[in-house]
């Protein structure tokens, strides 16, 4: 009675019609089992799955061969009110390591995370590896060369002018001295790029497939590629004849030499840079076969492609030539 007459006192007191009573009662009635039930739930015991993580006191001069876990599982065991605890208190769940022992057993381990969780009324049943074993080696430090991992497509009509450029192109890296003696270059992430008609410039960021055994100065680099244009440029060279009598003579005594290269060489290449020969050594001076190959012997580094013709020339002797220059005259 006397809680009918409380239920009834608010709802007059919030002005609830009586059309309503019903459904206020039905959530005040929830509201407490809820409550109760809250309660009952959280005075219960709980196991629960945490993960603590590791950090390790390295000796100096000293490396990990082989990576370490970087966390346990840890079981622990409280009440629901005990549980919710750590996580208002921002437990922490980290444990720290020292490798000068090379077997880190159960007991160990359950030493460390006990002392961190007792505090707040729980219990660690157990963990997850039960025990440590920790391969270490002397430490030592090289630099290697850094290699380029690269995918490159160059559009039509155009080169890569000079050597890519990578800055820095070399990294220190420290790590145990067995995995740092067999390391000759140290490569980027792979850098792929489409189409390139223009110079390009990008930060590449170092690969390392081993972790935290090996540490380096530097974890990116600098990549320039120098892309240029190719244009053509067509030059006549004269022919030089090699091992050759004062009584011979070739036709054609110049050949046209077609180019490609780049635009900044462009005006800056010259008949003077190539040399054209024919070599007469060896050459039987057949009258029936009278013909000599041609051969480009000299010409600039920046020369992308190059054609010529004709691929051979004809050669006499002092008194033929005359005779086919006559010719020629009439």
């Amino acid at each position: 009675m006397r809680i009918k007459k409380i239920i009834k006192n608010i709802r007059h007191s919030f002005g609830v019609s009586d059309s309503k009573q019903d459904r206020a009662v039905l959530f005040i009635c929830i509201g407490i089992a809820l409550v109760f039930w809250a309660f009952v739930k959280l005075s219960q015991i709980y196991a629960i799955d945490v993960e603590v993580g590791l950090s390790y006191q390295v000796p100096e001069g000293e490396a990990f061969l082989e990576a370490p876990p970087k966390k346990i599982i840890a079981t622990l065991e409280g009440t629901g009110w005990d549980l919710l605890s750590p996580y208002f208190n921002k437990m922490s769940t980290a444990v720290e390591i020292d490798v000068m022992r090379r077997y880190i057993s159960s007991s160990d381990l359950s030493t460390k995370i006990s002392s961190s969780v007792e505090d707040f009324g729980l219990s660690l049943k157990r963990v997850n590896p039960d025990y440590l074993v920790l391969s270490l080696q002397e430490a030592s430090s090289k630099k290697v060369p850094i290699e380029l991992n690269s995918q490159l497509k160059i559009a039509a009509q155009h080169y890569i002018r000079d050597s890519i450029i990578i800055v820095p192109d070399s990294v220190l890296v420290s790590g145990p001295q067995s995995l740092i003696d067999s390391l000759q270059v140290w490569e980027t992430q792979l850098l792929e790029l489409n189409n390139l008609d223009k110079p390009t410039t990008r930060i590449v960021s170092l690969a390392n497939s081993y972790g935290n055994l090996i540490q380096l100065d530097t974890n990116e680099v600098t990549v320039t590629i120098q892309v240029e244009q190719v244009a053509e440029k067509k030059l006549f060279v004269p022919i030089r004849i090699k091992n050759y009598e004062d009584s011979l003579r070739i036709f054609p005594n110049k050949i046209q030499l077609n180019v490609s290269v780049g635009l900044s060489d462009f005006y800056i290449i010259k008949t003077e840079d190539f040399v054209v020969e024919v070599d007469m050594k060896d050459i039987d001076i057949n009258p029936e076969n009278n013909s000599v190959p041609i051969q480009v012997t000299q010409y600039p580094t920046s020369v992308r492609a190059l054609h010529f013709s004709p691929k051979s020339v004809e050669y006499f002797k002092v008194k033929e030539a005359e005779e086919v220059s006559e010719t020629e005259n009439q």
